[in-house]
């Protein structure tokens, strides 16, 4: 309960205004300090109640709140979390399922017990990660049963007894309260009190001292404990205290007496009872509807503007970026961009909170004027290509024997500013060790080719416009059994060396006759023309040797040697030369 000449605190006094005043008003002040603080609501709580552990002086930039069990901050120790962005809440190992959490940071529990009493730690989170933290005390009490008075003696006698009277039961945590005629206790030497003031002693009764002897009435309590309520929605509030006889109740609004009745109930309630009023939607408006890139200031504001009120700014559904361009009022309702770029179209959004509503703004573009930057053309290259013209394929030798020859394939196109690859039964040509493309493949050189180089060789140009391929160019390749031109494969290597040196010496032979010949030719001219002369036929020949012919001329024996050439030499002098097909004669004498 809260006087209503208290400071505001957050825009947001719980009942301010509405002062409910039963018998005995507790005031509450509001600490004067601008530090981290939590109050409970009540200060202390009977068992069932709801108490309502709120937040004071919250700092600027919050991303969420985590509160936790104890004095210590550690994950077991968690109750709950909320994140502002997300606006999600998230259960932590010590909760027990009657806590929740406020987008204003408080925690409200439900239905306490005195297992709840205790200390428990807020820590707030912001976005520079500075997190702050406060602990605060939750304090629940066993609701006391109506109490009663016994006495030691039923029947005592004046100014001879003592009388011992005793306020039942014996509670832990009670304040006991005497009165008699409906008074406090006078001052009197007879009249002494224990220690806890649960037994009241007379030392010695005397007839004045009949009583009737009363308690209480305690200090009200208003159920239920929170103060925070949406406009529109019903009010019942309900006042008890602990009293014998039973206390009268009687509650003020706006410190104008109202009903005489211990339950007061409200329909409807508005702002005239005071608390705090659920926010409409926000928006965003700017001070320039056409800023220019590094020129102009731009303004954004969240409205409306409402007292009470905490502002919060995001952009691209992300918190603000630490800038020295970005700056905020002194209550974050306004956003300044000195100077506005491109880079700060947005969207923007705002946040409004109060302790019972919050709401966030559409999302709102800014429409930065910049430009025009220095012209870029695209695409960027400058030369246009046409399309390839189709290639064909040059080959050294369409037929070539393994192991022997070497093959040359060229690619023949017109077309310039290309590129070409080789393909082998319709697939990229996979190179070898053997072979070798020149600059710009254009020629493909096998050496030495080989039967797996058989088959059909294609060639393909392309540049970024198009792409052709020429026809397949067959190569075959043969063994060396099937080439004519080598000698078999099946004489050795010593029958061909015979072979060889056979053939050497029948040239040699040849050679050292034909010699012969020419220097018995040449030598001997004469002598061989006499022969001719004389040389008798065959007939005669044979003739002179049968009649034994006293005028006998020498013996002659004629040998002949025919020659068979391919090809005939001409002579080189005068004399005619038998070709080679004719018969030489020579003539051995006999002495």
């Amino acid at each position: 309960m809260e006087s209503p000449s208290a400071p505001a605190h957050r825009g947001c006094v719980p009942w301010q205004g509405l002062l409910l005043t039963v018998s005995l008003l507790t005031l509450w002040s509001l600490p004067t300090t601008a530090q981290l603080a939590i109050e409970s609501v009540p200060p202390n709580a009977a068992e069932g109640e709801g108490v309502l552990l709120r937040v004071h002086n919250l700092p600027g930039n919050l991303r969420g709140y985590a509160w936790y069990k104890g004095e210590t901050i550690h994950s077991e120790l968690q109750i709950v979390s909320y994140v502002i962005d997300t606006q999600t809440t998230t259960l932590g190992p010590a909760s027990t399922g009657r806590e929740t959490i406020n987008p204003d940071g408080s925690l409200l529990f439900q239905n306490v017990t005195q297992k709840d009493t205790g200390d428990y730690t807020l820590q707030a989170i912001v976005e520079n990660f500075q997190n702050k933290q406060v602990t605060g005390q939750l304090r629940v009490y066993t609701e006391l049963p109506k109490p009663n008075i016994t006495s030691n003696n039923s029947l005592p006698v004046e100014h001879k007894d003592p009388v011992v009277l005793t306020c039942e039961p014996q509670t832990q945590g009670t304040t006991y309260l005497w009165l008699i005629n409906s008074q406090s206790l006078p001052a009197s030497a007879r009249l002494q009190l224990s220690k806890d003031n649960r037994t009241l002693t007379l030392l010695p009764v005397t007839r004045k001292d009949t009583g009737p002897y009363e308690y209480g009435p305690d200090t009200p309590t208003i159920y239920p404990s929170d103060s925070h309520y949406l406009r529109g929605t019903n009010l019942s509030l309900s006042c008890q205290a602990a009293s014998n006889p039973p206390a009268q109740y009687s509650w003020l609004i706006n410190e104008r007496p109202h009903h005489p009745t211990q339950e007061l109930f409200i329909p409807n309630i508005t702002s005239n009872y005071s608390g705090c009023t659920e926010l409409p939607k926000p928006n965003i408006t700017s001070n320039s509807s056409l800023p220019e890139e590094y020129k102009d200031p731009v303004v954004l504001t969240c409205e409306p503007q409402t007292q009470d009120t905490t502002y919060l700014w995001l952009i691209n559904s992300q918190s603000l970026p630490v800038s020295a361009r970005l700056q905020l009022s002194k209550d974050n309702r306004t956003l300044t961009l000195l100077p506005v770029t491109r880079n700060d179209t947005g969207p923007y959004e705002c946040e409004t909170r109060n302790p019972v509503s919050a709401g966030r703004s559409d999302p709102f573009t800014l429409n930065v004027v910049y430009g025009p930057d220095t012209p870029t053309i695209y695409p960027s290259d400058s030369h246009y290509l046409q399309r390839v013209g189709k290639p064909s394929i040059r080959a050294s030798n369409a037929t070539v024997t393994e192991d022997k020859d070497t093959v040359v394939l060229t690619c023949l196109t017109y077309d310039r500013g290309i590129s070409i690859r080789w393909l082998f039964k319709n697939q990229n040509l996979l190179l070898t060790d053997r072979m070798k493309l020149s600059q710009g493949n254009s020629t493909l050189t096998i050496d030495p080719v080989r039967r797996e180089d058989d088959g059909d060789y294609q060639c393909e140009v392309f540049n970024l416009a198009s792409s052709d391929i020429s026809e397949p160019l067959r190569l075959h390749v043969q063994s060396m059994t099937d080439d004519p031109t080598l000698p078999s494969p099946g004489l050795s290597d010593g029958a061909m060396a015979g072979i060889v040196i056979g053939v050497l010496a029948g040239v040699a032979l040849i050679a050292a006759l034909v010699y012969f010949l020419y220097i018995r030719k040449t030598g001997g001219a004469s002598d061989q023309r006499d022969l001719t002369e004389h040389k008798p036929s065959a007939s005669n020949h044979s003739q002179g040797l049968s009649d034994n012919s006293p005028k006998k001329m020498d013996e002659i024996t004629y040998s002949s040697l025919n020659f068979n050439g391919q090809e005939s030499k001409k002579p080189t002098h005068a004399s005619p030369s038998p070709t080679a097909t004719e018969t030489l004669y020579s003539e051995v004498k006999k002495k």
